[in-house]
């Protein structure tokens, strides 16, 4: 977030592919060996929204991204953890990632780094709707799952 404050975007460009990249690289190596875990299970996602939303929010400080993204990312992130802590406490177990969760992670990743880089007006516009599709295609399913979890 510094990096953006400071209109540093080579190393904030470089610190945003590393961190895709050992998201990414993390969770192959956790499901290749078998070492996923409970906690794992929770906090992963957990802190790729807080980045997602530390980031979206510096650059809506910069005026380098639309509010109205941000809100989608920041307001569908919340929606999803609400979810996961009710089936947490109703069932008791912690809900993995669905694909199509991991392309909106994966899609606010690409919109957040091309706002960084400098892509902005129609592209970046164009990036942020493509997002919000997989945006609310991923809470329309989480919804479906978490429904058919509770359901007695």
């Amino acid at each position: 977030m510094l990096a953006i404050a400071h209109d540093e975007r080579a190393v904030a460009l470089a610190i945003g592919i590393a961190a895709l990249a050992s998201d990414a690289l993390d969770g192959m190596i956790a499901r290749r060996y078998s070492v996923e875990s409970e906690l794992g299970r929770l906090l992963d996602p957990l802190a790729d929204k807080v980045l997602a939303a530390s980031v979206a929010l510096a650059l809506l400080v910069r005026q380098m991204i639309p509010l109205w993204y941000v809100a989608a990312v920041i307001g569908r992130d919340l929606l999803i953890v609400a979810g996961g802590f009710v089936l947490r406490r109703r069932i008791g177990v912690i809900a993995p990632s669905l694909p199509i969760g991991k392309a909106a992670a994966t899609s606010i990743g690409v919109v957040l780094l091309a706002a960084i880089a400098g892509v902005s007006g129609a592209v970046l516009a164009g990036l942020a709707l493509a997002s919000s599709v997989l945006l609310l295609w991923s809470l329309v399913v989480y919804a479906a799952r978490l429904r058919r979890a509770l359901r007695p």
